[in-house]
C-alpha cells in the first residue's frame, strides 16, 4: 500500500472527538495559529507617569537657560516651598526623605546577606512590617528628627 493510499485510508476512518478537531478545523500546516502576534502591551499608569516625568523642560536658574526633567523642576519648586515656609510642602520632604533613608537601610541590611531566598525572607518581612504600622514609621522618624 502506497503512502498516498494509506493517507486517504486513514481520512475516511478518522474520529472526530477529544484532543481531535475536524479535519477542516485544524491548523494549517506553515501558517500561525496567531497571525497577529501577541498584542502589544497597552502603558500602564506607571510607566505613562514615568515617560512624562522624565520630558525635559526648558528653565531660568540664576540667570541662565537650563534643560532640566519635569521630575526634577517638580522636586526644586516642592523644596524651594518648603524653605519659604509652606507647611505641607515641608511635611512632604521630610517624608521623602525619611522613606530615601529607610530604603538605604534596607539595601545595607540585604547587603550582608548572600544567599537569595534570605534576602526574599527579609525583603519580605521588613514589608509587612512596614504595611502593617504607618503610625510606628511616623513616631520613629519624629523621633529621628529631635
Amino acid at each position: 500500500m502506497s503512502h498516498k493510499q494509506r493517507q486517504n485510508k486513514s481520512k475516511d476512518n478518522y474520529e472526530v472527538g477529544y484532543a481531535k478537531p475536524p479535519r477542516d478545523a485544524q491548523f494549517v500546516k506553515g501558517q500561525s495559529g496567531n497571525p497577529y502576534g501577541r498584542p502589544k502591551n497597552k502603558p500602564n499608569i506607571k510607566s505613562m507617569l514615568g515617560k512624562i516625568l522624565d520630558e525635559k523642560i526648558s528653565t531660568i536658574e540664576n540667570g541662565e537657560q537650563k534643560v532640566i526633567s519635569k521630575f526634577e523642576a517638580m522636586m526644586k519648586q516642592l523644596v524651594n516651598r518648603a524653605v519659604t515656609g509652606d507647611h505641607k510642602a515641608l511635611q512632604t520632604v521630610v517624608r521623602i526623605q525619611a522613606h530615601i533613608e529607610a530604603e538605604a537601610q534596607v539595601e545595607e541590611t540585604l547587603g550582608f546577606i548572600t544567599h537569595e531566598q534570605d534576602k526574599k525572607l527579609v525583603e519580605d518581612a521588613i514589608n509587612r512590617i512596614k504595611s502593617s504600622s504607618p503610625e510606628n514609621n511616623n513616631t520613629t522618624n519624629a523621633e529621628k528628627e529631635s
